[in-house]
């Protein structure tokens, strides 16, 4: 089998008929194929067994076989897979991804990605070991590039910028959006995703409407403000069950804890719960308010069908200006958010000129 051949199987499920691989599902990915260990471990991850292609044993045979198995150890592999799949046809050169942790997107062949990370190798590793329950040394984090040092890294834009399951974690979406999107060049592509909220401890939260994230940005609230600080309260109360060392706690112990976590120095949390509709809105409202409009490329969430279904994740690919021919313009998925915004934008309005009067 040629490398191409191998890459146009990128993302797929297969397995084959004769062979000494026969009988086995693997999944291919960035040139290797990976053994999924059971039927059970196949169904964990939302796999369907009318998606499995067989192919000829011997092709079969030539991909090189990655020692790691689907599986056998603690992995991403469940979010990775289609992250990789539904941006591998738009990733080529050499980009950056923000904040990936232990686990950098899988890139396709010729792709070259360099990590820059708020935290610590120290830190990523704390929180890895604490997520996984088995102890990551902090010799084992990828190298990572502190994230002021972006703009003298790629001075004339990257030609990707990744950033999974981030956004999520910042008080302002739409300025975050903006400034991800200023560290493409033109005709650039950005790959991003947000936890689905009903496959999240997120699940019980209120989905904020675009008005109050449109809010956030124009007022430049950060993760310091009032308005910010107070989804700290619904955020903790969802993710109460996910935290052993919450339970039992009686009303009083519950109440000291939100108000402490609420007024924590350092407050790390998922300030918004995300639906597919309002990441769409985001996406369309970031492109309006942005120098370079966006284009929407790809898309992927649990609701979705064949590659474009994901296990809890909303996953979309982005170019930023420019085009590319024949690149596919489905447009984005929800109604044109354009009045929304001058509808907002007239209410700000009008409300700035009655203080004018103050």
């Amino acid at each position: 089998m040629t490398a191409g051949a191998a890459a146009s199987l990128q993302g797929r499920l297969v397995t084959a008929s004769e062979g000494p691989d026969a009988g086995r599902i693997w999944l291919v990915v960035a040139g290797v194929k990976r053994w999924i260990l059971s039927p059970a471990v196949f169904a964990a991850h939302g796999w369907r067994f009318s998606d499995v292609e067989t192919i000829d044993g011997a092709e079969l045979v030539a991909i090189p076989t990655s020692p790691h198995v689907i599986g056998a150890e603690p992995s991403a592999d469940v979010f990775q897979a289609p992250r990789a799949r539904l941006s591998a046809p738009f990733l080529c050169g050499h980009g950056l991804e923000i904040g990936a942790g232990m686990n950098p997107q899988w890139l396709p062949p010729g792709a070259t990605c360099e990590l820059f990370e708020l935290r610590d190798a120290a830190e990523v590793a704390r929180i890895q070991s604490a997520g996984s329950g088995v102890a990551v040394p902090a010799a084992d984090v990828p190298p990572f590039r502190r994230l002021d040092e972006i703009p003298a890294r790629f001075p004339d834009g990257a030609d990707f910028v990744i950033a999974h399951n981030v956004l999520e974690h910042c008080a302002d979406p739409i300025g975050t959006l903006l400034e991800w999107c200023a560290r493409a060049r033109s005709g650039g592509v950005v790959v991003l995703s947000v936890p689905h909220h009903r496959y999240c401890p997120d699940a019980g939260r209120l989905v904020p409407d675009l008005e109050h994230v449109l809010a956030d940005h124009l007022l430049a609230r950060d993760g310091d403000t009032f308005d910010s600080r107070e989804h700290a309260y619904s955020c903790a109360a969802g993710w109460m069950n996910s935290w052993e060392d919450w339970l039992p706690l009686d009303r009083r112990a519950l109440a000291a804890r939100l108000h402490a976590m609420a007024a924590m120095p350092a407050l790390d949390v998922h300030w918004h719960a995300f639906s597919p509709a309002l990441f769409d809105e985001l996406l369309q409202t970031t492109s309006l308010l942005a120098p370079r409009p966006l284009a929407l490329l790809a898309w992927a969430d649990p609701d979705g069908e064949g590659d474009s279904r994901t296990v809890g994740d909303v996953i979309t690919v982005l170019r930023v200006g420019g085009s590319a021919p024949g690149d596919p313009r489905p447009g984005w998925r929800t109604a044109d958010v354009a009045p929304r915004v001058r509808a907002f934008a007239a209410r700000l309005s009008g409300a700035a000129q009655r203080l004018a009067h103050v």
